[in-house]
Order: structure tokens, then sequence, then C-alpha cells
């Protein structure tokens, strides 16, 4: 099996260069989340890949971190940041659950389409949980591959295996949703796309 780093690196590249699926998708999400920003906030965005949210996000806050496993996606990320000329902005090769820091850091935490790629989402969630100041944002953007998308549950480790597909989490609204209420937060608002019934936009908060 391909780690996670080594699929991503590997793939950086053509990824890149992937459309938005859905622009009317992606600007009202980050209309609702930057409605939440404010000059004083510090974020973290886990698994930005190449940063481009990053990059539209950071000039509505005070300091901004882009983390990704993947050593060529945070290469890509800032190349974009530079030629951007963005300073709040900072990318580092990181996972979430590497931070050492036991306090609450950040006003916000973001997990946009990353969850159904780890291999332990429920752990990473109360570990962000834990990186949030009290009162602070999660904004997460989860692919819900359940439905007729299980069809694909007894094949996808044959492509895994062969470095061609990421291996994935077949979760489900209710199960993005049961997660982060277990960790503690509180659910403000969940949006399920008319045009997909495969994602959730939910936005919890730590209570203060």
């Amino acid at each position: 099996m391909v780690a996670p780093r080594q699929f991503w690196n590997k793939h950086a590249e053509g990824y890149a260069k992937k459309p938005v699926p859905n622009e009317a998708v992606y600007q009202k999400k980050l209309s609702l989340t930057q409605q939440l920003f404010n000059k004083e906030m510090s974020v973290l965005e886990y698994g930005c890949g190449t940063g481009s949210t990053a990059i539209v996000h950071a000039p509505f806050v005070k300091q901004y971190l882009g983390i990704d496993v993947s050593d060529k996606m945070i290469e890509i990320a800032e190349k974009k940041r530079v030629n951007a000329q963005i300073d709040n902005l900072t990318f580092k090769v990181q996972s979430i659950e590497a931070f050492e820091s036991t306090e609450p850091v950040f006003d916000a935490v973001l997990a946009l389409s990353i969850l159904h790629l780890l291999d332990e989402p429920k752990a990473n969630i109360k570990q962000a949980f834990k990186l949030l100041k009290p009162n602070g944002i999660y904004v997460v953007s989860a692919a819900c591959l359940s439905g007729w998308f299980r069809l694909f549950q007894p094949l996808w480790p044959i492509g895994v295996a062969l470095g061609v597909l990421p291996k994935i989490q077949f979760g489900s609204h209710k199960k993005w949703l049961s997660y982060m209420q277990e960790a503690g937060f509180v659910i403000d608002t969940h949006w399920i796309p008319d045009q997909s019934k495969h994602t959730s936009f939910i936005i919890a908060r730590k209570p203060a």
C-alpha cells in the first residue's frame, strides 16, 4: 500500500490542475466561512493541498497556517503564496496530529475535503477540538461516500494497493456530525448542497 504522503506527492501536479467541481457551491462555502472571520483571528487549515482556498481566505484574518503531509503539495502552495504576495500565510509540511501544543492556539480550524482521506478521522476531529480556543470555529467540508458509492467499497482496496486511488472512509452525513458532537462540538450550520447529496458542509463551535 502506498503511504498518503507518497500518493499525494505523485498526484500533486495533476491535483493542482483540476478545476473546482462546482464553482457556485465553492463560492458559497467561501462566503459562509469568511463571514465568520475577523482581522484578529489565527486560523489553521489542515489537509490544505496546493493552497488555493488558503490564499483566498488569508486576507480576512490575522494569521493563517496551511499544513499538509505532502511536501509536493506544499511546494506548489508556497509558489502560489509568493506569486499572490500574501505575507500572513504560512505553509508547512505537517499533520494535525503532529502538533505538540496542549493549549488551545487557534480561533478557527478548517478541514476541507480531508476527513474521508484520514485513517482516524474521529481522533483527528478531537485533535482539532483540542487546538481550538473556547468559542473557536471548526469548518468542515466532508465527502459522504454512502448510498450507491458503497458499491465501489469492495473494489477500492485494489486501487489503493496499486497506488492509483487514495485510501478513503465511506462516511455519511450522520457519521461526520456524530463524530463532531462526540468530540464536544456544537453544530451551528449543516448544509448539503442541492447539486450533490454527497457533501456535508458543517460549521461547528467549541463551547466557551
